[in-house]
């Protein structure tokens, strides 16, 4: 979903108001408002209309949260929201519907995370570190196995 529809706030000639940036590509497209598909041209906003936008308060995007925020606080709410939805930065892993208030147990159980086999310092998925280790037969110098 755009947030930037009362940040970067555009009206059309037929009185529907847009994000700026994607109704702009939509018109020199189509020539036509989204909302009521009417021929129309973009018309800029006055300031105190630009004020009274700001002060609209928005419930979150994401489910399960129920902070409310003005438009000016929602964007950044949402880059931090725990309930925003994010994947695991381990390559392969298939989990990429986490809650961000889920992710750091998720990083620390993760079988893709990245773990460094004890006798021979390779690096190695933690799914794949056992199988590994069963073959393991290059010890460090110095470094006891265990």
């Amino acid at each position: 979903a755009c947030l930037r529809i009362l940040e970067a706030a555009t009206a059309l000639s037929c009185g529907h108001v847009f994000c700026e940036a994607h109704v702009t590509r939509r018109l020199q497209r189509t020539g036509v408002c989204p909302k009521c598909g009417v021929s129309a041209e973009m018309k800029d906003l006055d300031d105190a209309i630009r004020q009274k936008l700001a002060r609209v308060v928005f419930q979150c995007i994401n489910r399960d949260c129920t902070t409310r925020c003005s438009i000016l606080d929602l964007r950044q709410h949402v880059a931090e929201c725990p309930s925003g939805v994010v994947a695991c930065p381990f390559e392969g892993c298939p989990a990429t519907q986490l809650a961000r208030k889920d992710l750091q147990a998720h990083l620390e159980s993760c079988a893709y995370r990245s773990v460094e086999c004890p006798r021979c310092d390779g690096k190695y998925t933690a799914g794949r570190i056992s199988a590994h280790l069963a073959a393991c037969a290059s010890p460090k110098i110095g470094k006891p196995l265990s």
